[in-house]
């Protein structure tokens, strides 16, 4: 008997996933985040198959590879499916957006702990800085050596590094903001009978207000501490929050293209133009920010 086509699809992603391992682990530790909407969708619509598969086929991985239990992203997807079929169960007032944020936060947290737990016994954190830093004085070094000079290479690696020192605490919590979208759009796609609260489409999402005050108050203890202590704290905070109202602000620019006509082709550099450039990922997180308080995606609907 044939499987149902999102089945198959269902089947071959985690064939995708899991056979990454055999490739290249740190393939399989990158393709793994995915895992997170398969098994969201499997807790929700019951289809405890998929969730027996991955859990078996992660205790293999971890058979032949010990060294992957310090990897956090080989829990993730168990972490995300369980926080926000947690969420989506107990909270019934909560949108797909809240969903998005607040799941993200307790991941993010377990994360913290996670790093903190591993950061003392092996000093993991440590290490990544080093071989980060090692990496731009790599690259620096053969990308600008014919291009400037001995000492003007020297204050771009020493800068570069400034960045990754201060901002590695939202560099490291970024990836989950960007999985948790990503694994949360995926679930709506292989489970097409997926819940109406789950299977709201992100051109409408609503984040709330809330993340707003957070970003305010560490913009605020920046301002008061500077980039030390407290202010770096501050900082990263802010950016942190920010970062989910970057995708409330792309909904309602996608929106926005669509309203008015703008060819796809058009809105596809736009996109890579907002990623490229920092600037643009403030204006645009901005936008998000402007739609939460304003309702713009709204207005340009009834327009």
């Amino acid at each position: 008997m044939f499987l149902p086509a999102n089945d198959r699809k269902i089947i071959f992603l985690l064939f995708i996933i899991f056979g990454s391992f055999f490739v290249s682990p740190t393939l399989y530790v990158t393709l793994s985040y995915l895992l997170g909407g398969i098994l969201l969708g499997s807790l929700v619509k019951g289809r405890r198959v998929f969730l027996v598969i991955s859990l078996a086929f992660s205790g293999v991985i971890l058979f032949m590879n010990d060294q992957m239990v310090f990897a956090f992203n080989l829990f993730y997807p168990y972490v995300f499916a369980g926080v926000v079929w947690l969420i989506y169960r107990y909270l019934e007032n909560v949108n797909k957006g809240d969903i998005f944020m607040l799941s993200t936060i307790i991941v993010s947290i377990f994360f913290v702990f996670f790093m903190a737990f591993l950061e003392k016994k092996t000093g993991l954190i440590s290490n990544t800085i080093a071989e980060a830093f090692s990496e731009v004085d790599n690259i620096s070094g053969n990308i600008l050596k014919g291009v400037m000079d001995e000492k003007a290479v020297k204050e771009y690696q020493e800068f570069s590094k400034s960045l990754i020192k201060k901002y590695y605490p939202f560099l490291a919590l970024l990836q989950f903001i960007i999985f948790g979208f990503v694994n949360l759009y995926i679930v709506t796609k292989l489970f097409p009978d997926i819940p109406p609260r789950l299977a709201e489409p992100f051109s409408n999402i609503n984040i709330s207000f809330f993340g707003v005050w957070l970003v305010n108050l560490g913009i605020l203890l920046f301002i008061i501490f500077g980039e030390k202590g407290l202010g770096l704290i501050g900082i990263n905070l802010a950016l942190y929050f920010l970062a989910f109202y970057f995708f409330q602000g792309i909904a309602t620019t996608n929106l926005f293209f669509a309203r008015f006509g703008i060819p796809l082709f058009v809105a596809f550099f736009f996109y890579f133009f907002f990623l490229a450039n920092h600037i643009m990922w403030f204006l645009i997180s901005f936008i998000g920010v402007l739609d939460v308080k304003f309702d713009i995606k709204k207005r340009l609907k009834e327009a």
